[in-house]
């Protein structure tokens, strides 16, 4: 069965590799917006690409692994390989060891990165754009959209000139103070940052604009020549929250158990249960795999193998986030909603070896 097992293993990196390209190309026009309009440097780029790849690779590790038992089984069953196997004597159960041998070699990666690496890639990510915020301002904003949640400000601008942290004809709406919202109106505003002990600070130069202060009591207008709103003091920053995607298991168990608001804890609940059924995934999509590909005297089955691929890929996510979606209504509970995906292609992996048996 070491014959099975070696076609497998290169069919799965190739596999893996094409749909990590794929991954990548869909980041793309997000990733050349980094470079094009806010003058990223190609290390923070690959960085990114890095970071990105670590957080979806508990995700595409199953899909790899079905991609190559299809091909790779289908390739045998194309071939006549499988007919000439069973009739040397060996049964269905022998040929389905490679794969599940495999398959729990790739559900302890999965395990490994799904536990450690995706969250220290998606926290790392996340620090990263942290960092490029401080460091260049202008990256949250963009011309002629309202950005909301910048810096806590409603930030509009019809022209930002990132290069030189610019915005021309520049509108804010600062409601920082709940009981005086502020609306400030300028023709120009430049982004300045200056390096403290604690790390970047920045403020905004309004140049040729005035201030609308409003309340119950009074209106206030204010012209000015020149104006400064500070943005970013990191000696008053908070420490940031973390989602539970940034979490280790520790971290998640630790908020599971100490987390007092409900929409909080289920969202923990669902991150946790998530993480071990997509690792276990990888076992039942092996036998999944493994029960498709194996068609005897269909040729047809190499040049279908990506298309049931992706036909069950789509599936399978179809059912899971119909199921959470359950769960967060309260209509199941959270480890029934996330496993229920993997018991119904556990029961249909299991029909289609039963079904090859039969053959």
């Amino acid at each position: 069965m070491k014959y099975i097992a070696f076609e497998l293993l290169p069919v799965f990196l190739i596999g893996l590799t094409i749909f990590v390209l794929v991954l990548c190309m869909f980041q793309s026009f997000q990733l050349s917006e980094y470079v094009i309009v806010h003058g990223a440097k190609l290390s923070i780029i690959l960085q990114m690409v890095a970071y990105v790849t670590l957080g979806f690779l508990p995700i595409l590790l199953p899909i790899a692994l079905l991609f190559a038992v299809l091909l790779t089984y289908g390739r045998l069953s194309g071939d006549s390989e499988i007919v000439a196997m069973k009739a040397l004597g060996l049964s269905t159960w022998h040929l389905l060891i490679p794969a599940l041998v495999v398959g729990v070699f790739v559900s302890i990666i999965s395990l490994q990165v799904s536990f450690r690496l995706a969250p220290w890639g998606n926290r790392q990510m996340n620090t990263l754009l942290t960092q490029l915020a401080e460091t260049r301002p202008t990256i949250t904003i963009r011309d002629g959209v309202f950005a909301e949640g910048a810096f806590d400000l409603v930030i509009y601008a019809n022209h930002v000139d990132s290069a030189n942290n610019l915005l021309h004809d520049v509108f804010i709406y600062d409601e920082r103070d709940p009981k005086a919202p502020v609306t400030i109106i300028a023709k120009e505003g430049r982004m300045i940052t200056h390096a403290t002990s604690s790390g970047q600070a920045a403020y905004l130069q309004l140049t040729d604009g005035n201030v609308h202060k409003s309340s119950k009591a009074f209106y206030t207008k204010i012209d000015f020549s020149t104006y400064d709103i500070n943005l970013f003091d990191p000696n008053k920053v908070k420490k940031e929250k973390i989602g539970p995607e940034q979490m280790n298991m520790q971290e998640l168990y630790n908020a599971i158990k100490h987390q007092n608001s409900k929409e909080d804890a289920l969202d923990y609940l669902l991150e946790w249960n998530r993480r071990w059924a997509l690792s276990a995934t990888c076992l039942i999509l092996a036998l999944v795999g493994m029960g498709l590909g194996t068609v005897t005297n269909r040729r047809t089955s190499r040049s279908g193998g990506m298309v049931i691929c992706i036909a069950s890929v789509v599936v399978y996510w179809t059912l899971q986030v119909g199921f959470e979606s359950f769960a967060r209504n309260g209509q199941l509970p959270v480890g029934i909603a996330v496993w229920m995906t993997n018991f119904l292609f556990l029961s249909f992996g299991l029909y289609q070896f039963h079904r090859v048996r039969q053959n």
